[in-house]
């Protein structure tokens, strides 16, 4: 039989020692690890005291004082377990009470002066009980000690229930336990309750009370407690209480039996205990399977499915929903899952939604204090704990209003390698309902697998995106857009489409003027027009540097007129206001084909449109050309360009122009005629080749060209200008681009011209390029103009002697001149090779 109720605390360590091999696998942090040391304190507490009840090899004081000494331990331990729960630290005043309760502890081990063991007591019902004996001065004092410590571990309790660092619903266990195993200490003070272990029933109670506040603070998953080791551990310890209740009624019963089984009872009854412990372990484990892991099962088969799911797809869009549907799916409570990921500029963007059409609306803005939290913690997020965060605090309260309306019981963070690239809001049916731990277990392992998923599609999907479209512009490329273009035709060869081919003018010029940088932000402003002009239903795609296209499916010649020229509108505002507006106005040419009508596969309609720019480039740039055959297969050639035949053609216009100049000032004719020769023949002497040569020919003849837009007054003024007078005549460059730009073909003679008046020290006009930075063109006509400025007679100078001006183009190599071409003009003109042209010194 069992010794007084010697089975109260062997249940006690059974519950102990089930807490502990449950916490003993969990993520350990300061709270888990506590609980754990309590825990040990209360395995000794319980264990001590039923073995002084079993009078274990006949002793009873060793395990009395385990027993006293585990029960003293637990209590300096939930002092430290309530001040970690609460975020706090232990007082002075506690520590120096547990000092004291720790010297009474060894003295009473030493003398038992405080508390002596109990005596066992046989009752008139032949029952065995233990009663202690009549308290001591030493018991009173020890007990008072133990009040005053109790009474501040009570403080304690009101102080994690007021502590806003966790919902009530996690305190109050924990509270509600340390007051019972408090209560239980007093109450075997009692006379009445001598002898019957009601502290150690409290503290089985305490024990279950913590164990639900871990659990509600998300510590640790009921699944860890049910594993083999934990069902062996149960079945050990019913198998020893009953065999201590049954043991000699069933040697009793087998001895009866007939042989062999009654001469061998000690074999029979170990052969009917270990038969009874396999049965007994096999009910067991079937009972927790069915109540408690087969909805665990069934989660775990469903999870495999959905990775295997999330596996086979690419597409963001695909997994989000197919997670929202799992988690409806698995967790019943839930009302709405809403999948919001990254977006570029790091806010949270709808992607998958369980309520149809609401993908695409923002959830939270970027550093949110949502999406740091998550970020610091990893974790699950409910309102309540996040309502009790820093993070929380320091947000505005329109930020709190606008949480508090989203109706969310938690969010789950969508993280990969700790970056958060996404999370789920979840909605419950019961708004004030919550998950539980398995709950949210089962939602962080369906978002790992989410997560993986998402980041692996998106990095497919840049990858596919970087292969369909301009790295630059962001539009679909050369590739890909002739791979739609035969894929919608081979959809319906009879259907109607129209494509724009746009070519930027002067593009080349623009780059050599103002650099890659600024050519580059040009194109991606050109890209952006056509992104908010062409529509949906239409492709825009850059081809090459400068050339753009835009495919119509479904559209007529008519719908891609209106659509070009409002193309060419704002393209040409694109620069309109800027300080360099004369350098930098932009334009473009348009050419349109349409089929079937005019091309009859999309080889041809693209021939076709690039046809129609051509024309639109000889004839002047800047204008829309609709490609039009006057009979079927009627074909335009496309010669080849030659410079020298192009400027003859309109050496006539050049001429005028220059004329007209004369007209207002008569040394640029003759001065222009200079530069030309004193230019062409440096660049010869450079080594440049025929065509280069040729285009510093035509530079220098019309780098002035711009004057005819200087007043008379200012350029035969006989004396110096004034600032302002000057600042104009630094025009005349920006002037010249300005009417060389509607000289078809002409463009190229544009940086040779704008640059004449840049310096090599960069102190020139109009752009202060400095160096190699100007056009190699302009530094051999800067030469040439400031030469033949020098040498010729000027209303406003009188005629300076050659070897003068040579020596001030020598002087200025290096500040005013590129330093290897001031020298060498120097050089070939006293070999004779560069010949003084009229308006000369006195021959």
């Amino acid at each position: 039989m069992m010794h007084g109720f010697a089975f109260v605390p062997l249940t006690a360590l059974f519950i102990y020692l089930f807490e502990f091999c449950t916490l003993a696998v969990a993520k350990k942090n300061a709270l888990v690890t506590r609980f754990l040391i309590m825990l040990v304190f209360l395995i000794v507490w319980s264990g001590g005291s039923a073995l002084m009840r079993l009078q274990f090899f006949g002793l009873v004081s060793p395990w009395f004082h385990m027993s006293l000494v585990g029960i003293w331990f637990a209590c300096l331990t939930l002092d430290e377990l309530l001040a970690c729960f609460a975020g706090k630290h232990i007082s002075l005043p506690e520590k120096v009470l547990g000092a004291v309760l720790m010297v009474f502890m060894v003295v009473n081990v030493a003398t038992e002066w405080f508390l002596a063991p109990p005596q066992l007591v046989e009752g008139a019902d032949g029952a065995l009980s233990f009663v202690y004996g009549s308290f001591t001065i030493g018991t009173y004092l020890m007990y008072g000690v133990y009040a005053v410590y109790s009474v501040m571990i009570l403080l304690r309790v009101i102080d994690c229930v007021r502590c806003r660092a966790f919902s009530r619903h996690q305190a109050l266990p924990i509270s509600i336990g340390s007051v019972f195993i408090i209560l239980g200490q007093v109450i075997i003070m009692l006379p009445p309750f001598k002898g019957i272990p009601l502290d150690l029933a409290m503290g089985i109670v305490f024990a279950v009370c913590c164990f639900v506040s871990l659990y509600n603070k998300h510590l640790f998953s009921l699944t860890l407690a049910l594993s083999h080791g934990t069902y062996a551990l149960i079945t050990f310890v019913v198998i020893f209480i009953f065999s201590l209740q049954l043991i000699k009624p069933l040697e009793s019963f087998v001895s009866t039996l007939p042989d062999p089984l009654g001469s061998n009872s000690t074999v029979a009854v170990v052969l009917l205990c270990v038969a009874f412990a396999f049965l007994l372990y096999a009910l067991i484990r079937k009972l927790s399977n069915v109540l408690f892991l087969k909805d665990q099962t069934s989660r775990r088969t469903g999870l495999k499915e959905y990775q295997e799911q999330v596996s086979r797809s690419l597409s963001v869009a695909e997994i989000s929903e197919a997670y929202c549907q799992r988690v409806c799916s698995d967790l019943r409570s839930v009302r709405t899952v809403r999948v919001c990921l990254s977006d570029s500029d790091g806010s949270m963007v709808i992607k998958g939604s369980s309520i149809p059409f609401e993908a695409g609306g923002v959830m939270f803005n970027a550093n949110s204090a949502v999406m740091e939290w998550l970020t610091a913690h990893g974790d699950v997020l409910t309102p309540a704990e996040f309502a009790r965060s820093v993070e929380y605090r320091a947000m505005w309260e329109s930020e709190r209003q606008k949480l508090q309306l989203m109706n969310m019981n938690c969010i789950v963070p969508l993280s990969v390698n700790q970056e958060l690239i996404g999370m789920a809001v979840i909605s419950l049916k019961d708004a004030r309902g919550s998950l539980t731990m398995n709950d949210m277990d089962h939602l962080l392992a369906l978002s790992a697998v989410t997560a993986i998923g998402v980041k692996n599609s998106q990095l497919y999907e840049q990858a596919a995106y970087e292969a369909r479209t301009d790295e630059l512009t962001g539009l679909l490329n050369r590739k890909h857009f002739y791979q739609e273009l035969e894929r919608i035709h081979e959809e319906d060869p009879q259907r109607i489409m129209s494509v724009i081919m746009l070519n930027l003018d002067d593009f080349k010029l623009y780059n050599q003027l103002y650099g890659e940088r600024e050519a580059d932000d040009v194109l991606r402003r050109v890209a952006g027009v056509l992104q908010m002009t062409v529509g949906e239903t239409n492709l825009a795609a850059r081809l090459n540097g400068k050339e753009f296209a835009v495919l119509m499916p479904g559209q007529d010649i008519s719908a891609a007129k209106r659509l070009a020229e409002n193309l060419r509108t704002q393209i040409y505002q694109l620069n309109r206001g800027d300080r360099d507006e004369a350098l930098k106005v932009l334009t473009c040419s348009i050419g349109i084909c349409g089929m079937p009508f005019d091309a009859h596969n999309t080889r041809q309609l693209m021939d076709n449109a690039n046809m129609a720019v051509y024309q639109v480039k000889q004839r002047g740039k800047n204008a829309i050309m609709v490609y039009s055959t006057g009979t079927e297969g009627d074909k335009l050639a496309v010669d080849q360009i030659d410079h020298h035949g192009i400027f003859s053609s309109y050496a006539d216009t050049i001429y005028a122009l220059t004329a007209a100049i004369d007209a207002k000032d008569h040394y640029t004719f003759t001065h222009s005629n200079n530069v030309a020769y004193y230019a062409s023949v440096l660049a010869s002497c450079v080594g440049l080749n025929a065509d280069t040569v040729e285009i510093v020919r035509e530079a220098g003849l019309l780098h002035d060209v711009g004057k005819i837009g200087i007043p008379e007054a200012i350029l035969q003024k006989p004396s110096s200008l004034t600032a302002d007078e000057y600042e104009i005549i630094k025009k005349h460059p920006e002037n010249a681009v300005s009417i060389i730009r509607h000289l078809p073909s002409l463009d190229y003679v544009i940086p040779a011209v704008v640059g004449h008046h840049e310096r090599w020290d960069g102190k020139g006009y109009p752009r202060r390029l400095a160096g190699e930075d100007i056009p190699l063109t302009a530094r051999i006509l800067c030469v040439a103009d400031v030469f033949d400025a020098i040498t010729t007679k000027r209303c406003y100078q009188d005629l300076r002697e050659i070897e003068k001006a040579l020596q001030i183009i020598e002087n200025g190599a290096g500040t005013q001149f590129d330093p290897q071409l001031a020298t060498l003009f120097v050089e070939k003109f006293k070999e004779g090779v560069i010949e003084l042209q009229s308006g000369r010194a006195a021959e």
